[in-house]
């Protein structure tokens, strides 16, 4: 993977934040002295800055029946060879630098390589209109397909996200220009999912919609390709119950990497369904995806633009214990299609089911266990007929700050 010049960024959001400083500044005098007379201060720049992040250590080899079964994109430690691994270290730097722009900068520091981090996302909201009910997002961030791909990594309750929804878009991520719009009532419904601990996602608006590279992240410079779309709704009911469908998809051309080094491009298109039943204290997320896009064909020894398909359905049950918090879960998840941003865009199928717990100590520790019994095809030109099924125990710590 190629690697960010993090400095590069570090130094574009410092620049910005420098040139806000002086009208900040000079602000400060003339706000001083209504301050004097109401007895209230506002605050300056540099404290509307927050600094936060997360750390999750992984062991995945306990009870395992079979070290060739695994899932590099899930977890690289998983199978043989897997050990203890550091799958994220991630620092965030947030604010908003007046009532209008916000900027959010988070490095990667986990995948660091040569000690230089990689940029997972750094972007800039513009908020339009009274209360910034719409939005423009410019930078590297999180495409919005989906529900498991919106919910932050640090708040899931399975440790990995499923395959199905998870093939969309490489690392969640890409760059690209969004505008999303979020009336206040349903902004506030949005922001109590995730505060209250029932799984909830980012805002990334009640509908959104925008344009982005289309090849995964920054590691590649391309031409604009993929248009993306989404449209959710957080419905309360009188008893207090959290209901939330969603509706989304994108379109583009995709250019694979190849054995021989080539990158055909294919067509790139998928839809999304998403019900949410929030855990309260029962809860059910499921999703299902359709599409076309790359694959590879074992037979003909090629890859062509195929069908894909699956999804999966999550139940939990939100157990509150004093200042603990447990939230046993059960999953199960279906994939057939190809993973575009593979080598050969990997051909996979997936038949996996999942039991395990969250166990949120405080705010700032979580433990989470899940055992997996799984049944998965994963076939490339390097490896045409591998189909591996096998079980494991999963264990992560994660600490946030």
């Amino acid at each position: 993977m190629k690697t960010i010049n993090f400095n590069n960024y570090f130094l574009f959001f410092l620049l910005i934040l420098v040139g806000n400083m002086g009208t900040c500044l000079a602000q400060d005098k003339e706000k001083s002295k209504e301050e004097t007379k109401t007895g209230l201060k506002e605050k300056t720049w540099y404290e509307k800055i927050e600094i936060g992040g997360y750390a999750q250590l992984r062991y995945n080899r306990l009870l395992e029946t079979n070290p060739d079964l695994q899932c590099l994109q899930c977890d690289e430690s998983i199978g043989e060879n897997g050990g203890f691994n550091l799958k994220r270290v991630r620092v965030e730097v947030k604010g908003y630098l007046n009532e209008k722009i916000y900027y959010y900068l988070m490095p990667e520091f986990a995948e660091a390589f040569n000690h230089s981090a990689l940029l997972r996302e750094g972007w800039v909201d513009v908020g339009i209109g009274k209360d910034n009910t719409f939005r423009a997002r410019v930078g590297l961030s999180r495409i919005p397909v989906g529900h498991d791909l919106l919910v932050d990594s640090r708040h899931r309750v399975a440790i990995d996200r499923t395959d199905a929804m998870n093939s969309a878009q490489f690392n969640e991520r890409d760059l690209g220009v969004f505008l999303y719009y979020t009336p206040e009532h349903i902004k506030e419904r949005i922001d109590y999912l995730v505060s209250s601990g029932l799984k909830g996602a980012n805002d990334h608006g009640m509908s959104g919609i925008g344009a982005y590279n289309g090849q995964g992240g920054n590691t590649r410079v391309n031409p604009v390709s993929h248009y993306a779309a989404r449209l959710t709704y957080p419905f309360k009911t009188e008893n207090g119950q959290y209901i939330e469908t969603s509706l989304s998809g994108y379109i583009g051309k995709f250019d694979v990497m190849t054995s021989d080094g080539q990158t055909p491009t294919f067509d790139d298109q998928r839809i999304a369904a998403s019900f949410i039943y929030y855990p309260q204290p029962f809860g059910i997320t499921a999703e299902a995806t359709y599409g076309v896009g790359p694959q590879f064909n074992n037979t003909e020894n090629n890859i062509a633009s195929s069908e894909l398909y699956g999804g999966y359905i999550q139940l939990m049950y939100f157990v509150p214990i004093k200042t603990h918090q447990l939230i046993p879960y059960a999953r199960y998840q279906y994939y057939d299609g190809g993973k575009k941003f593979e080598l050969d865009a990997t051909r996979h199928k997936v038949n996996e089911l999942e039991f395990g717990t969250e166990w949120q100590i405080d705010k700032a520790l979580r433990i989470n266990a899940g055992y997996v019994i799984s049944n998965r095809t994963f076939e490339n030109s390097l490896d045409p007929f591998n189909q591996q099924h096998g079980n494991l125990l999963r264990l992560q710590i994660q600490a946030m700050f």
